[in-house]
């Protein structure tokens, strides 16, 4: 049973790969591929439409692509995961993304979306994880917005019912994340994907100089709730302290890049969890 402190929550929240502990209502997703390959971002596109229609409030990704992408590609509109997160977010889902573990060789897709809560790595001393990726976008917005530990983190093993491991990557920084998410939906749940995204930005550790490297700097999810109870104290929650997308990203279909997508990538039931690829995947 989920602790009493989430019993009474309505938020629910969609996880692809990595799930953060304790949610009272959430629905997961697991890869049917076992190998990289360009399909897995029609099933990711999937996913998320699946999820939106299910009600979701939250996304939580930690899955990012870079081999088939060109740096110029890194640009917030152009690939199929990175517009379909763009289209969630507009439709009023909280999206929270890895960032990558590709270091300072950069992002991955669709980390670069707009107005996504993208996730870095530190680890238990806040200091920079050295294979968190960095930003910038192609268009030059600051990345990651936040960051979280992904180093050493502790971990449910893939191999046991009941132990538990460490592991690093951003995969593991981005549930910790899209949890903090949760917990402020369910202190203000009239807050917008925008609202979230600015709330947890403004009350990091770095908000005073956000970089390319750590973001707005490691979250504080106490800090964000005051921060909105504070608000509405005075006036309405403000969205313009932090930068959101200048123009509207593109919000037509998002198209299939093949035509294979096997039928079986997501569940008609309840679905299980596939263990997370281990390493520094993300």
């Amino acid at each position: 049973m989920a602790p009493k402190c989430y019993q009474q929550s309505p938020v629910k929240m969609m996880v692809i790969s990595t799930v953060p502990l304790l949610m009272h209502h959430f629905y997961l997703l697991k890869q049917s591929l076992d190998f990289e390959s360009i399909a897995e971002e029609d099933l990711f596109v999937m996913g998320v439409e699946w999820a939106e229609r299910l009600g979701a409030d939250v996304i939580s990704s930690s899955l990012g692509y870079r081999e088939w992408w060109q740096p110029k590609d890194f640009d917030g509109n152009t690939s199929v995961t990175t517009r379909a997160i763009n289209s969630a977010v507009e439709k009023g889902v909280s999206c929270v993304v890895s960032a990558g573990n590709d270091g300072v060789a950069g992002l991955s897709v669709p980390a670069d979306a707009f107005n996504v809560i993208t996730v870095g790595s530190v680890d238990y001393n806040n200091q920079i994880s050295y294979f968190s990726s960095r930003g910038p976008t192609y268009d030059g917005r600051i990345k990651p917005e936040v960051v979280a530990m992904g180093s050493q983190t502790s971990v449910a093993s893939p191999t046991s019912a009941t132990a538990y491991m460490t592991n690093s990557g951003t995969s593991f920084s981005c549930p910790l994340v899209a949890g903090a998410v949760a917990l402020l939906l369910s202190a203000h749940p009239e807050l917008t994907p925008l609202q979230v995204r600015e709330a947890l930005m403004v009350t990091a550790g770095n908000a005073a100089s956000p970089n390319n490297n750590i973001g707005w700097g490691l979250v504080n999810v106490i800090g964000a709730i005051n921060h909105v109870t504070n608000s509405k104290n005075t006036t309405s929650v403000p969205t313009t302290m932090v930068p959101t997308s200048t123009h509207a990203p593109n919000t037509t279909t998002v198209k299939p890049t093949t035509t294979e997508i096997p039928t079986s990538a997501l569940p008609t039931t309840t679905p299980s969890v596939a263990p997370t690829k281990q390493g520094m995947s993300a």
